[in-house]
């Protein structure tokens, strides 16, 4: 650990200059707010763990009533969680950057992690609310509460991330303030978008368009991840995570889609009459005269015979295109950064899986091997996590080989 020479001057004056028994405390609060300071979480797990006690810290300080912190406070993690639920965490990928840039994952990553994740379970409890789809105990408390309940989160998120900013504890190369303004607005922008042209045509550019509005929030956390990697005294210049954030939106709203369709039962999108990007794309596969018959038949259709048109009308082809040029973008777009590594091919693994709901992502030649890479500085719980992707990765690479056989 690194401490600056003035603060040890500091210290050295005021051993010469302090009574004994008031420097001993003196110098005890100063070694606790280093080592706060300077404290590294070197595991996604460990990261995790700081950064929901970090949130019900904040919650449980925030004068709420008994029933309210109950709701809202996180749930204890199980000790033995599966890989792919930690994987599967929002701040995943915002850990695997920051590390990749040789970047210690310090309070200030916990401070911001905590806001951005706080925000992100505002708009989810919100968009439930909109979807009909509230589960837990908000299933029977109701749409009031949890919207009272995402109020609350957000404006903890924003107390949070303003006492980020303005007590310096990051040496951000911008300010957190304007980055989540901007992408509020994207997301609220996206929202309204979806929810009022649900059962009107779109064209594919308007639904892309929309799609990539409405998951804006990844964009976010691509910046500010670049924030907590900045180098001290640099700047990260913003627009090359901005372009990763963007892609990764559109894969991200691509895959959901997807998933909804033929992950579920029950497709979310059919019954509200939304306008997703494939059921988009299918309907511009129909001369225009005919989309309205096949619009409202949509709803009626049998789902497993929709997913079987998705395939005959070549849509999935279509979108299979669309979130490969996104993902070679993010590929090419990070080669060209200051990050390499372990933690880098882990991030761009888990991108690739993210694909794999739909097809098998080909080997690109600008990114990190992953059975080249050196891992042996990587902690045993994130070697799991590394070993997991690269096991998904392979599996994923042997299904694309005897598909092409």
């Amino acid at each position: 650990m690194y401490v600056p020479g003035r603060l040890v001057k500091l210290v050295r004056y005021g051993a010469g200059r302090l009574p004994p028994g008031i420097f001993a405390i003196a110098a005890s609060l100063f070694l606790s707010t280093v080592m706060n300071v300077f404290r590294e979480n070197d595991n996604l797990v460990l990261y995790l763990d700081a950064v929901n006690a970090f949130i019900e810290s904040t919650i449980r300080q925030a004068g709420l009533l008994k029933e309210q912190v109950e709701l809202l406070c996180p749930k204890p993690r199980q000790k033995q969680s599966a890989t792919r639920k930690i994987l599967a965490h929002p701040l995943a990928p915002f850990y695997f950057v920051v590390r990749a840039h040789g970047v210690p994952v310090t309070g200030d990553a916990e401070a911001i992690g905590a806001g951005f994740l706080m925000f992100h379970h505002a708009l989810a409890l919100i968009d439930d609310v909109q979807d009909d789809e509230l589960t837990g105990p908000y299933a029977a408390l109701g749409g009031g509460v949890a919207i009272n309940c995402g109020l609350t989160l957000f404006f903890l998120a924003l107390d949070i991330l303003w006492a980020a900013e303005r007590e310096g504890r990051a040496n951000l190369g911008w300010d957190l303030h304007s980055a989540l303004h901007l992408h509020a607005i994207r997301l609220s922008r996206g929202q309204h978008r979806d929810l009022t042209g649900r059962g009107s045509f779109r064209s594919p550019a308007e639904a892309i368009e929309i799609a990539t509005e409405k998951s804006a929030i990844s964009t976010l956390l691509m910046e500010y991840a670049a924030a907590c990697a900045a180098p001290s005294g640099l700047r990260t210049a913003r627009e090359p995570y901005r372009v990763i954030g963007n892609a990764l939106t559109k894969i991200k709203q691509i895959t959901d889609d997807v998933a909804d369709l033929f992950g579920k039962s029950h497709s979310q999108d059919l019954r509200t009459g939304t306008q997703s990007v494939p059921l988009t794309l299918l309907l511009h596969t129909v001369p225009e005269d005919a989309r309205a018959q096949w619009a409202a038949r949509l709803c009626e259709t049998d789902q497993r015979e929709l997913c079987r048109l998705l395939y005959e009308m070549d849509v999935m082809q279509e979108l299979a295109a669309i979130t490969e040029a996104a993902r070679i973008r993010i590929h090419q777009t990070f080669a060209e950064l200051p990050c390499e590594g372990p933690y880098l091919a882990m991030f761009l693994a888990w991108l690739d899986d993210l694909t794999c709901i739909f097809y098998q992502p080909d080997v690109l030649n600008v990114s990190n091997d992953m059975d080249e890479v050196d891992t042996s500085s990587l902690h045993p719980e994130d070697a799991i996590l590394f070993e997991q992707l690269r096991a998904a990765q392979h599996a994923a690479q042997q299904k694309r080989r005897s598909a092409l056989s």
